[in-house]
């Protein structure tokens, strides 16, 4: 495959409107996933604190772990679109729907790794996180049911990650929608007990949550090939070479992002450690500000996602100078978005605290935070445009090494400065965040701006 560097090549200007086009129709469907992924832990706190406290603690503690094998899933998912996208936008329809059926199986054997793993040392993890007593029987339970039964959600985000590439965002979200249905109405079912169930409360929501699971896998299976007259169950007859080369380019993509996965909530982990330190009224205004912002960060991360599958395709047929343009034109709306939405969530700030608490020093401390949010929205802006964009075209070593450094080097080592030593509270801590989505959104601007992520381009002819 030739690779033109000229920054002189010129593009049509309806190759923009079509790529424009799939953008916008890709988008909305990718919010509306990622929101309806994010409540299903919230639907399950939700139902059972109807139950008892005690129970959604419990929950919340096991989750901790659970989050933490969904995040190496989603990095492997991530890379099997990149993988998958640019096979698919050079023409290879034979050998993307070969790394299709081998990207199931990589991602079934490691989230069956990890789930074993899980129930087999579920009581030990438990105790090393310090788990209170009156909690442990319940988090067992919940941790060894749900974690034992990760693996479904690694199936889930390897047939997503799938579709997508196949420019199909309307499944998964559409099984998003249907794994939420499910869920609820097992939780109904458990909760409120319109018929007498022969299980626990805690146990009876765990298996809600791997029945709704393991129903949606089924069916996105069955649709998916129904769909694409994919084999994904299936593997053709070729050497053994053949099947290593897929492997070692899917790890090669995969492993990077899952470093840089893992870390970000580790790295928030020891960022709310030291928020612990600032007391009770921080930790509300923290919580109440994360959970607002949110659709901020939902928003930009969504685009981004549509942004990379786009660009693989782009760069999987050599059409490099649009994608490089298309990329820094879809910058401007991610961060045009950002701001949008944080000028709203400043005027109407107040308001919206209300309806959390009527607490008057957590108000002001959370409408202060807003205020400062906006510069940490356009640095994240920058970040989900580039960031994506290089997962597009797989050069991912770059952006972990310097993601990593600016997790723990700027956002971690700052936010001890500016919140701890200097006594600036948690508007040090958000001028921390702001510095380090800055620093590496700029970073990343400047590598893809350059072309440098180029040498990173694969060679299918």
């Amino acid at each position: 495959m030739s690779i033109n560097l000229s920054n002189k090549e010129t593009v049509p200007v309806d190759k923009y409107a079509n790529n424009l086009a799939l953008f916008f129709k890709f988008s909305l469907p990718l919010v509306i996933e990622n929101v309806l992924r994010s409540f299903l832990s919230n639907i399950n706190i939700l139902m059972l604190s109807r139950y008892s406290n005690e129970a959604v603690a419990a929950v919340s503690i096991a989750s901790q772990i659970i989050m933490l094998v969904i995040t190496v899933y989603s990095m492997f998912s991530a890379g099997t679109a990149t993988l998958l996208s640019q096979y698919l936008g050079a023409n290879k329809k034979d050998m993307a729907e070969e790394i299709a059926a081998l990207s199931f199986r990589v991602n079934f054997l490691i989230g069956l790794f990890l789930s074993i793993f899980i129930s087999a040392f579920a009581r030990p993890i438990l105790i090393g996180m310090k788990t209170p007593s009156e909690l442990m029987s319940m988090c067992f339970v919940y941790l060894t049911i749900v974690g034992g039964g990760s693996f479904l959600q690694s199936i889930l985000g390897v047939l997503s990650a799938i579709s997508r590439s196949y420019k199909n965002t309307f499944l998964p979200m559409f099984f998003s929608f249907v794994m939420n249905i499910l869920n609820i109405v097992g939780n109904w079912l458990v909760v409120f007990e319109p018929i007498k169930l022969p299980v626990s409360k805690i146990m009876g929501i765990s298996l809600s949550v791997v029945l709704s699971e393991f129903i949606t896998c089924i069916f996105f299976l069955f649709i998916l090939k129904s769909s694409y007259s994919l084999n994904i169950l299936f593997l053709r007859k070729r050497g053994l070479s053949s099947y290593v080369a897929i492997i070692k380019q899917l790890f090669s993509l995969s492993l990077p992002l899952t470093a840089e996965g893992i870390s970000y909530p580790l790295s928030q982990v020891v960022i709310t450690s030291f928020i612990a330190r600032l007391g009770s009224v921080s930790l509300a205004a923290r919580t109440y500000v994360s959970n607002i912002v949110f659709f901020v960060y939902i928003l930009g991360f969504s685009m981004g996602q549509c942004s990379q599958i786009i660009v693989a395709h782009l760069v999987g047929s050599n059409k490099i100078g649009i994608a490089h343009k298309f990329c820094i034109m879809i910058s401007k709306l991610i961060i045009l978005s950002n701001i949008s939405l944080s000028l709203l969530f400043i005027i109407l700030g107040k308001r919206i605290i209300t309806l959390y608490t009527h607490d008057k020093e957590i108000i002001y401390i959370a409408y202060s935070l807003f205020i400062v949010d906006l510069f940490v929205e356009i640095g994240r802006g920058l970040n989900h445009a580039f960031s994506f964009a290089l997962r597009g075209v797989g050069d991912v070593k770059f952006m972990m090494m310097f993601s990593l450094l600016g997790m723990w080097g700027i956002s971690v080592f700052l936010s001890y400065i500016l919140g701890l030593s200097l006594k600036m509270g948690l508007i040090g801590m958000w001028i921390a965040f702001a510095l380090d989505e800055w620093t590496r959104g700029i970073a990343l601007a400047i590598r893809w701006i350059k072309k440098r992520w180029v040498c990173s381009i694969t060679n299918y002819s």
